[in-house]
């Protein structure tokens, strides 16, 4: 049996152990390996950014790489920390006091030290990595938040999926009277849905990207967001975000 594999943040975390275990709830990334009959390897690291994704390839074996036939990325937020210390990203960069010396020196770093310009070009040499070495296998990349739809290059011999997968997400939320931390932040952070998402939209995430997988094309794709269930479509607007 051929591997599929699939990496990245919170968005693809939640896997079931056994995939015949009917008590476990629908998770996109085993339900899609169970419809194209293949072994589900790689991992979904919550809050992580790009660098501990590498780090969690640089665990599959050659052989494992070689009996792939596709691998998923969701991309997430240029700007996360790089370290292994993944609670660090889970904290409040706006909060006025923070409670310790760590969460301190993490608003600092937003403040004063980070560097857009380099956090995107980073992601982008990450991008190419994933050419370079993997771009014999079939590539498909997801987008977590919209603003990498924006800001990465995928390489026109892979596929790229929108739109964002936090779009998806948030979009099942009544939009009430907006508050930019608690949607964003907190409804994600705290978030009990398996990779965010609604158990309806694992299955159907799952089917989508099982049709573009079957007929894989170097072409960029898109999901058919009538079929999810949403209670809204604003966030599928970028400006909708930026205005935010």
């Amino acid at each position: 049996m051929k591997n599929l594999i699939v990496v990245g943040d919170s968005f693809c975390a939640s896997r079931n152990v056994n995939n015949d275990d009917l008590n476990h709830p629908p998770c996109w990334p085993n339900l899609l390996a169970q419809e194209l009959k293949l072994n589900l390897l790689g991992e979904g690291i919550p809050a992580a950014g790009w660098w501990p994704v590498r780090r969690a390839l640089t665990k599959l074996t050659p052989d494992q790489i070689d009996n792939t036939e596709c691998m998923i990325f969701c991309h997430s937020d240029a700007n996360r920390l790089l370290n292994y210390n993944l609670n660090q990203n889970y904290f409040d960069r706006r909060e006025p006091n923070p409670a310790n010396e760590e969460q301190l020196a993490v608003k600092l770093y937003y403040k004063y030290i980070l560097d857009i310009e380099f956090a995107n070009w980073a992601q982008q040499m990450w991008l190419r990595e994933i050419s370079d070495t993997y771009g014999h296998l079939k590539l498909i990349h997801l987008h977590c938040f919209p603003w990498s739809l924006e800001k990465i290059t995928i390489s026109p011999t892979e596929v790229s999926v929108s739109p964002a997968l936090a779009s998806v997400s948030l979009n099942e939320f009544e939009l009430g009277l907006f508050d930019s931390k608690n949607t964003i932040v907190e409804k994600l952070r705290h978030d009990t849905r398996h990779n965010h998402l609604s158990e309806f939209n694992n299955i159907e995430l799952a089917r989508q990207l099982a049709e573009i997988i079957r007929n894989y094309s170097v072409k960029n794709a898109s999901l058919d967001i009538s079929k999810f269930q949403i209670k809204s479509t604003k966030w599928f607007d970028i400006d909708f975000w930026d205005s935010k």
